[in-house]
């Protein structure tokens, strides 16, 4: 790009969308923009860096895969929010190689709010007043259920040692996939407590909880197991974390 004719090109007020597996994020220039959009830090991986030579469009758009390129994801627990937050920084440069007084700098974040509440789309930017964008979306409402003879079957309450049954996850959603992770059961008193899925998902003694079958959507997964307990007690609980 000759020197001359770097200058700002009427970046726009961007917009971020918080898509089922990825951030994407929208600019509008008012001159085709031939630069480079690039995660701070990660210019040097190819999959973090979309170069825009020879664009010839005044709108540009910059996709991230959902924990990709140093995306921080945190989960945030108390009374007044909770959800999972994804974000990261993106810069956006006018020159193909050097970064120049003219770039600028985008704190994006989405934060998905568990229950009946929005997702907020926040962008904090730098050199220009702070823009923020509100993108909705709800988190799916998710159920665990112990099943007899199949995984649409009644439900569990009192079973007998040996008998088969299948335990259910299932989200309500066609847009969110799940995870299972970190599953264990404990007597209910805090004595006797056994992980029996680890925190890949995977089964860690399958002879009592074979690996989870997930369903082509991946908004279910069942495992159909010989019901057990702790000896010389009445009920079992189980407990488990859960990845949306």
């Amino acid at each position: 790009m000759n020197p001359q004719k770097l200058e700002l090109t009427g970046l726009g007020i961007p917009e971020v969308e918080c898509m089922e597996d990825r951030m994407k994020l929208t600019f509008r220039t008012a001159k085709p923009f031939r630069g480079r959009v690039f995660v701070k830090g990660m210019v040097d991986k190819d999959q973090c860096v979309n170069s825009f030579i020879g664009n010839m469009k005044l709108e540009i758009q910059y996709e991230i895969i959902n924990g990709q390129c140093n995306m921080r994801r945190s989960r945030k627990i108390s009374p007044e929010l909770r959800g999972v937050e994804q974000s990261l920084t993106v810069n956006v440069s006018f020159h193909e190689t050097f970064i120049t007084k003219i770039d600028r700098a985008f704190r994006c974040t989405c934060f998905y709010i568990e229950a009946d509440r929005v997702v907020t789309s926040r962008f904090d930017v730098s050199m220009i007043p702070t823009t923020d964008l509100i993108d909705t979306a709800r988190m799916p409402h998710c159920t665990y259920t112990v099943r007899r003879d199949s995984v649409v079957g009644k439900v569990v309450s009192f079973a007998i040692v040996g008998e088969p049954v299948f335990h259910v996850w299932k989200c309500e959603s066609d847009m969110f996939s799940i995870l299972l992770h970190s599953c264990f059961v404990d007597d209910g008193k805090g004595y006797e407590k056994k992980f029996l899925i680890d925190e890949r998902g995977c089964a860690i003694e399958p002879t009592i909880v074979p690996d989870l079958t997930y369903n082509e959507g991946r908004n279910m997964a069942f495992s159909e197991v010989n019901v057990f307990k702790f000896a010389d007690k009445l009920s079992i609980f189980n407990a488990l974390f859960l990845i949306v």
